[in-house]
């Protein structure tokens, strides 16, 4: 599994596009659910936002085809780490799943926004949570063994001359964090 966070969207019309692109054709070829949220409730809330960054949005794609009850497994686990502390009622959580690619891809979209108090809330800052993220990403491929980006065999290699031996330990560098984390128990 690889999740990645996208650019944060500033306008209505960014918003609605992300979402006619996830509810698109697919719908009806079956191949994109719903899976958390109403996408009209979503569109309303950030419509209301006065805040100039409106919502974040990415994907957690994975090579493997997922059980509906991995599914809601991983969806939970994703809640735990991004809403920290924060109830149902103050966060609004859309989750679409495509399987158009042939893998399980779970896209989800959220306002940037506390819902009791409408006060911003930014639940992915990349300056201070890609280690979350990546930490993560790893905690959820080690638990249900699903592939993962950091696999040597995943990786593209590069090939380097001798004249450049920053490049490879930068490379030998990649294996170093997932392994740490194993190690360290941090997840």
């Amino acid at each position: 599994m690889i999740c990645k966070f996208f650019k944060g969207g500033r306008t209505y019309r960014g918003v609605k596009s992300a979402i006619d692109y996830l509810l698109n054709e697919r719908v009806n070829n079956g191949t994109a659910k719903v899976l958390i949220g109403n996408p009209d409730t979503t569109l309303k809330i950030i419509k209301q936002i006065k805040n100039k960054w409106k919502f974040s949005s990415g994907v957690m794609s994975f090579e493997e085809t997922l059980s509906d009850t991995q599914k809601q497994q991983v969806i939970e686990e994703f809640k735990k780490t991004f809403f920290p502390g924060f109830d149902e009622d103050q966060y609004n959580l859309l989750i679409v799943e495509h399987s158009d690619k042939g893998r399980t891809e779970l896209h989800f979209l959220m306002p940037r926004i506390e819902l009791t108090t409408f006060k911003s809330f930014n639940p992915y800052w990349y300056k201070k949570d890609f280690t979350k993220k990546d930490l993560f990403q790893d905690f959820i491929n080690a638990k249900f063994g699903f592939s993962s980006p950091h696999q040597k065999n995943k990786q593209n290699i590069m090939k380097l001359s001798n004249k450049e031996p920053s490049a490879l330990s930068i490379t030998n560098s990649f294996h170093v964090a997932p392994n740490y984390s194993l190690r360290t128990k941090l997840i």
